[in-house]
């Protein structure tokens, strides 16, 4: 049981979200998806929590990968996949690891394998009411002291498509709004992916900002957050080297 902690905000606005969003995609759409993300997250983390350390407590935190896959993936999409994107965020958590600690942010790890697998599109439907992301992000960020996180990147991020404005001959303003709430909020600070070290969160804040506008240029058939989230993620075991 989630008690009142980040985790615990952290879930109860992405379910706020779900349901704000059910109203504007339609709940027999997103129902299902919802439900099948976060059952197969649950289910597989405590199987293999119950067989790798024999405990059963329930996974808050895989609770939280199924409803960010859910809400990130296309509503109504094949069911398999949203299915296929849990089960694959939770086993690389369990493999891919260094120091104890796993790698990869999973929800992120999850949607990339949706992405190069099922050729996924993401939609980011959760992204269905700013305000309350902004809100309950900020303070979720300055709960667990990484809102200078989310602060940087927004602010590396729009300098660079603002740079990249002015010298393409399109207006600055264009650049403005064009950072990813959701994503900026509730996947980038993930605490068990993030660097331990002051200057490590602050490097790891422009490295995915920059590598967001890199794969924006380069790969624009893909989603460039979650590319550059996964890039920035691999960075973390040396970041955390730094003092």
């Amino acid at each position: 049981m989630m008690r009142s902690s980040p985790k615990s905000y952290m879930a109860s606005l992405l379910a706020a979200l779900a349901v704000i969003g059910g109203f504007q995609q339609g709940f027999r759409n997103i129902i299902p998806q919802v439900a099948l993300a976060v059952l197969t997250a649950v289910i597989f983390d405590m199987l293999l929590r119950y067989f790798s350390r024999k405990e059963t407590v329930f996974p808050s935190s895989a609770f939280i990968t199924g409803m960010i896959i859910a809400l990130v993936l296309s509503p109504g999409i094949r069911w398999y996949v949203p299915v296929a994107a849990s089960g694959v965020a939770i086993l690389q958590k369990y493999i891919i690891r260094y120091r104890g600690r796993h790698i990869f942010n999973p929800a992120n790890f999850g949607l990339l394998s949706a992405i190069f697998i099922f050729l996924a599109y993401p939609t980011w439907w959760g992204h269905s009411f700013s305000p309350l992301i902004v809100a309950v992000g900020v303070f979720i960020s300055y709960k667990m002291k990484r809102l200078r996180l989310p602060v940087i990147f927004a602010a590396v991020f729009s300098i660079l498509f603002a740079v990249d404005n002015l010298f393409s001959g399109r207006p600055i303003s264009d650049s403005i709004g064009l950072v990813n709430l959701f994503f900026l909020f509730i996947m980038l600070p993930e605490p068990m992916t993030c660097p331990k070290t002051g200057k490590g969160v602050i490097i790891y804040a422009v490295s995915a900002a920059i590598l967001s506008f890199i794969f924006f240029k380069a790969a624009p058939a893909h989603d460039f957050s979650i590319l550059a989230l996964a890039a920035a993620n691999a960075l973390v075991p040396f970041l955390n080297r730094l003092e």
